[in-house]
């Protein structure tokens, strides 16, 4: 069918790949919906802004495909195909989460240049997957330096993810200076556990 619609002179009309991604999802055939997602935006083709918003894929509820439909929306995100900032606050801080550091620096990257600024979830889900992978310098350059070109204000939980990497580091002195440093900002109170 996908063939059939590039031959008839429809290849450049994204509404008709929409309905007939809607349609496949509708008769359970994901992967199939999938591929053709995949085609459509290699081919560079991009939906009306009315439709960007509602890239809503709930209705595939096929659980192994969910892997290949991050991919895609991913994918879609770096086209421009969803542009608004809650889509790049959601897949940076499921990259992070999913320990894929350098992909969700890519998105942040793609954010900045579409003049939006990243949030403090973005860097608290970056400093965590850092410290998780025992990143110790990138962990600090988080909060030294990345934090503020964004405009953002530590918060407890950057700091306690920084205490939490140094500790386990051996870097007492530096948690320690960051304690300090934690103490002097408002409404600061380190974890019980870091303590």
């Amino acid at each position: 069918m996908f063939w059939r619609i590039s031959q008839k002179g429809s290849g450049e009309d994204i509404v008709i790949y929409r309905i007939l991604l809607d349609a496949l999802c509708d008769d359970g055939k994901v992967e199939e919906a999938l591929e053709i997602l995949g085609k459509v935006l290699r081919k560079g083709l991009k939906a009306p802004k009315s439709r960007r918003q509602r890239l809503d894929l709930s209705q595939c509820r096929d659980g192994e495909a969910s892997e290949a439909t991050k991919r895609l929306i991913n994918e879609a995100l770096i086209r421009g195909g969803v542009p608004s900032m809650d889509s790049y606050i959601a897949m940076a801080i499921d990259l992070y989460n999913e320990g894929r550091v350098d992909e969700g620096d890519k998105v942040l990257d793609e954010m900045r240049k579409r003049g939006f600024f990243p949030s403090l979830p973005m860097y608290e889900a970056k400093a965590e997957a850092l410290s998780k992978k025992g990143r110790v310098s990138e962990v600090i350059k988080v909060i030294e330096e990345d934090i503020k070109e964004g405009t953002c204000v530590p918060s407890v939980g950057l700091y306690n993810t920084i205490l939490k990497c140094l500790c386990n580091a051996g870097d007492s002195e530096l948690a320690i200076g960051y304690l300090k440093k934690m103490s002097k900002q408002v409404g600061c109170v380190a974890n019980k556990r870091n303590l």
